[in-house]
């Protein structure tokens, strides 16, 4: 079985592998929300992926065409999935200017806070701090972070931690915390 994981995430890029994690948590929780074990609605979780993700997509389309830069679909993806996950699903429709904020500044947090094509911070956590501050909303939320949700979110880390070989890393951290 080991084989089979390691062949599997030596054939994919590690963008691809945060893609796949990210797809399963959203999808995991839309289950979990029908039956009841996530106190969202599904149609709340499901509106709000779809807006994060488009408008993630759109600012990164005018941020690429002004600085003349080559995007990765993937990476906008993982932008907007991360947002949904760490955002408290719409509630109203008086939340989608905010969400819409938050997703730009996202986007533009991979554009302009990044050294030699590197992210100094990781650009979905900037925009989610600074959302308090511009937009006067919440912010994060991890609302993922439940006893239901734990087993995919263990094993989505646990295959990015293969992934990266950082086991060592993630023992310090276990042992500190």
């Amino acid at each position: 079985m080991v084989k089979f994981i390691d062949d599997f995430l030596n054939g994919i890029t590690m963008y691809r592998l945060m893609l796949y994690v990210l797809i399963v948590l959203v999808a995991a929780a839309i289950v979990l929300s029908s039956v009841g074990a996530l106190p969202f609605k599904p149609v709340s979780l499901l509106l709000s992926t779809f807006f994060l993700t488009a408008a993630c997509w759109a600012a990164n389309t005018i941020f690429a065409k002004v600085f003349k830069a080559q995007t990765n679909l993937e990476s906008v993806h993982i932008t907007a999935l991360i947002l949904t996950l760490i955002i408290t699903p719409l509630n109203s429709t008086g939340e989608i200017l905010s969400l819409g904020g938050i997703s730009v500044l996202a986007v533009a947090g991979k554009f302009f806070l990044a050294i030699g094509r590197k992210h100094v911070f990781n650009p979905a956590a900037f925009a989610v701090a600074l959302a308090p501050i511009i937009f006067g909303f919440v912010g994060a939320s991890w609302w993922v972070g439940t006893a239901w949700m734990f087993p995919f979110v263990l094993a989505g880390g646990l295959l990015i931690v293969r992934k990266v070989r950082r086991f060592s890393l993630m023992l310090g951290y276990i042992i500190t915390a």
